[in-house]
């Protein structure tokens, strides 16, 4: 190759990963929520891991969104442990993430919103409950787990996946837990691994806000490390460079 084709084809690069890096939106933590149980209900429903289902927190759980520059949402998480409430040796660690959907009718699947309280409670009906106002995500099914270390499930790992088929995506507002009129989350899925759901399962949750100190933005973040990018880019031009100094003494 000539040393000004090669220059030429580096350049090239570096301005496809230059562009590449000007267009990616970082995600870092924008809010963050104390979950609770749902009208004091459950945090997940397991029907088929224990008689009821009623899973509890065990210790803090967590719901952390993350938006892009704009401070518009891309994706959230929840995590944390949660424990049988019948059966102290059934224990879950959940990690599940989610991608934003969108607000309103237009985010919430196709048959959303999911409407659990009585009919009464919806602003149709003259109640308190306005579904225009919930927001939904969907659940990525790509690192969606829930798995054990110790008790009866130790060393077991659960795959979620939406058992709706996109019929009801998670969704958030006030409400939306279909089990209180508080702000809060409700979501529907099925798990593979080792064991497989053949009923749906559930999380019903309310959002407390949390305060999110500055120097904790960066903590949980998915933030893109843009420096390593523009180095990278700029390190191929060298290259380039040294290439063309090397062919043309």
């Amino acid at each position: 190759m000539k040393a000004t084709e090669f220059l030429t084809s580096t350049l090239v690069i570096g301005s496809v990963l230059l562009g590449t890096l000007g267009q990616a939106e970082a995600a870092s933590l924008f809010r963050s929520w104390e979950v609770r149980a749902a009208n004091d209900k459950h945090v997940a429903w397991l029907p088929e891991l224990i008689s009821g289902g009623i899973f509890i927190a065990d210790g803090d759980i967590v719901f952390d969104e993350f938006a892009d520059e704009t401070d518009t949402l891309v994706e959230a998480r929840l995590y944390g442990d949660i424990v049988a409430r019948d059966d102290p040796n059934k224990q879950w660690t959940i990690d599940v993430w989610f991608d934003y959907s969108g607000e309103g009718d237009a985010g919430a699947g196709s048959g959303g919103p999911k409407k659990e309280l009585d009919p009464s409670l919806y602003s149709e009906n003259g109640g308190p409950i306005d579904t225009s106002t919930w927001y939904y995500y969907e659940i990525d099914e790509t690192r969606s787990i829930l798995s054990a270390d110790e008790g009866e499930y130790a060393g077991q790992t659960l795959d979620l996946f939406d058992i709706t088929n996109g019929e009801y995506f998670v969704q958030i507002g006030d409400g939306a837990s279909g089990k209180s009129t508080e702000f809060g989350l409700a979501t529907w899925f099925g798990y593979t691994g080792s064991q497989t759901s053949t009923r749906h399962a559930d999380f019903n949750i309310d959002l407390i806000a949390q305060e999110i100190p500055d120097e904790e933005t960066g903590g949980n973040s998915t933030e893109i490390p843009e420096p390593a990018m523009g180095l990278l880019a700029l390190g191929l031009v060298g290259l380039g460079m040294g290439s063309l100094k090397r062919k043309n003494p």
